[in-house]
């Protein structure tokens, strides 16, 4: 398990000053007052049980999900007997690991984030967790570890929404009834619009009880949050404390981006939010390029994926451009034999012909932006290479990976509308 995410200069952990926000729409909400000596404010919470002071209960990625499993989970207070059991499922004996207790303020409202990691699992086994507490356990949750030879993703991205998240809460649900086994629940970036807005960050969360206990979240960072209540640019506390993700060594920049494996593919998660932070603390995209050579060409796997927010292309450039960025990471994932490559930002979908060096080339990379799961709608102009679209006028979709051996097989679903592109993807 990595070390929880302490930013001594930028992060909201233990020492970040309450602040006055906006309700969407204009509604004022009253300042929130909060002692670090534990005497909190009337703070709105909802919790899972009356027993059991656990909510937003997940797996999240971890640096090896065929032995091992990541759970985290919110409380609204420190705990002096925090565990988390597991067990094979309906065995007598059962397993006890230790669980981290952090307190964190943001957007003036508290919350203690936990963490355990489960190590010492079998590949391709079922188990089940439960967090124990003070107040009691909570039911007991099933997952399955990664078995090494297959995989299944659902893959959505730009889940900010001005509906009080409705429409995620549909399109994720739609997701998971297309493809309820899915091992892994991947978003690209822009999980919310604004990042520093606690309320909306407990809305995403909200819309995933039920799924993300049992499904793998990979988070990707968006722009949106690295924005402040104000729309300025800050450091993400809220996203880096929420997403105990696999370590990349760095320690200037952990939880900004990462690698992990799963079924026969090595997943490259990259951070390209540069206008947003670079200001902040320079230096991102000089480690990300070092770290993504020595990653990549480390990696045994059959298959290389790579997961990032913002689109190759530029689509607010006139005349369109490719992105600078892209100029700089394309020649690494060509050098370490990227097989895809899957973007969002656009709220568009668009699948790209191979290219090579920018140009089409049968022996080529396949580049993808995947749609949307929330509101904010765009209409993205069409770029020469966006070959395959979803339908126009572009409403909720997603995508759904299906991973073997010899094959990725790809999948863009739209609500209501059923499969609108299916390709396979063989080496």
């Amino acid at each position: 398990m990595n070390d929880r995410f302490n930013d001594d200069k930028n992060s909201a952990m233990f020492t970040r000053p309450m602040t006055r926000r906006v309700f969407i729409g204009g509604a004022m909400r009253s300042l929130l007052s909060l002692s670090l000596a534990g005497i909190l404010s009337p703070i709105k919470k909802i919790f899972a049980s009356p027993a059991i002071d656990a909510r937003y209960i997940r797996q999240i990625v971890s640096d090896d999900d065929t032995t091992g499993r990541t759970i985290m989970w919110h409380s609204s207070g420190h705990s002096s007997a925090l565990h988390l059991d597991w067990r094979e499922p309906d065995a007598k004996r059962e397993h006890r690991v230790d669980a981290t207790d952090d307190y964190f303020v943001d957007d003036g409202e508290s919350v203690f984030i936990h963490s355990s990691y489960i190590k010492g699992l079998k590949p391709g086994h079922t188990y089940e967790y439960a967090i124990s507490t003070e107040g009691g356990k909570s039911p007991w949750y099933t997952f399955r570890t990664d078995d090494g030879q297959s995989m299944k993703a659902i893959i959505l991205s730009d889940s900010q929404c001005a509906d009080d998240y409705a429409t995620w809460s549909r399109t994720v649900s739609d997701a998971v009834k297309y493809m309820p086994d899915a091992d892994a629940l991947m978003v690209l970036g822009d999980l919310v619009d604004n990042g520093e807005d606690s309320y909306q960050w407990r809305r995403w969360f909200d819309m995933l009880t039920g799924i993300a206990e049992r499904m793998t979240l990979v988070p990707v960072m968006g722009n949106h949050e690295c924005y402040d209540i104000h729309w300025g640019n800050r450091i993400p506390a809220a996203y880096l404390n929420f997403f105990d993700v696999p370590g990349n060594g760095s320690t200037r920049f952990p939880r900004y981006y990462y690698s992990f494996d799963y079924g026969p593919i090595h997943f490259v998660v990259l951070n390209n939010c540069f206008e947003e932070l670079d200001a902040l603390r320079g230096g991102l995209l000089a480690e990300e390029m070092e770290w993504l050579r020595a990653d990549l060409d480390e990696t045994q796997q059959k298959w290389r994926v790579v997961l990032m927010h913002r689109d190759i292309i530029d689509y607010d450039a006139s005349p369109l451009k490719i992105e600078s960025f892209a100029k700089k990471f394309a020649p690494i994932f060509e050098e370490g034999h990227v097989d895809i490559v899957i973007a969002a930002h656009i709220h568009s979908y668009r699948r790209r012909p191979r290219l090579k060096n920018f140009h089409r080339n049968k022996a080529g990379i396949i580049y993808i932006n995947d749609g949307i799961a929330g509101d904010q709608h765009l209409v993205p102009p069409l770029f020469p290479w966006d070959e395959v679209t979803a339908p126009k006028p572009e409403t909720t979709n997603y995508m759904t990976l299906e991973a073997t051996m010899d094959a990725l097989h790809f999948q863009c679903v739209v609500p209501g509308k059923g499969v609108v592109d299916d390709f396979t993807v063989k080496k």
